[in-house]
């Protein structure tokens, strides 16, 4: 398994994600612009409650971008033995074993495909319970045992 193919994927994802995005809020955009200026009757409100789904958007789809800009500048460590910020890490609670990247943004992402894994920020609660952890060790996250079958 390769952390750096991995990662490169994941920005190529994440960058068109972005664009799709981007499109999305522009025709939602056109089409709030197409809606009557003028209520027709004292209750509809169409146009303002459209205004403020747009306005949503464009701020997701900002943040959506910055985050995208901190990931090309993100440089990615390759030799790891504990996990850190930037490690590729199997975890494994009962049978399931699962793959996480703990990365500083798009946090809480599933990615599927070839390669499954869920993006997790130093933020998140489990990270504070396995940070510091070893290839073989254990802990404890809400009453559920987890050991580290690997880190990359």
């Amino acid at each position: 398994m390769n952390k750096t193919a991995i990662y490169n994927n994941l920005i190529n994802f994440m960058q068109q994600y972005v664009e799709n995005e981007k499109r999305i809020t522009e025709e939602a955009r056109n089409s709030a612009a197409q809606l009557p200026g003028r209520n027709e009757t004292r209750y509809d409100s169409l146009r303002t409650e459209n205004g403020w789904v747009v306005n949503g958007m464009s701020k997701r789809t900002n943040e959506l971008e910055t985050q995208l800009s901190i990931a090309r500048a993100f440089r990615l460590n390759l030799n790891l033995s504990e996990i850190t910020e930037g490690s590729y890490v199997k975890l494994k609670s009962g049978q399931n074993p699962k793959d996480y990247f703990i990365l500083p943004f798009f946090g809480g992402m599933e990615i599927e495909g070839d390669q499954e894994f869920m993006i997790i920020t130093p933020d998140a609660p489990i990270f504070n319970e396995m940070f510091g952890r070893k290839k073989g060790e254990s802990f404890s996250f809400r009453g559920k045992d987890y050991e580290v079958l690997d880190i990359i």
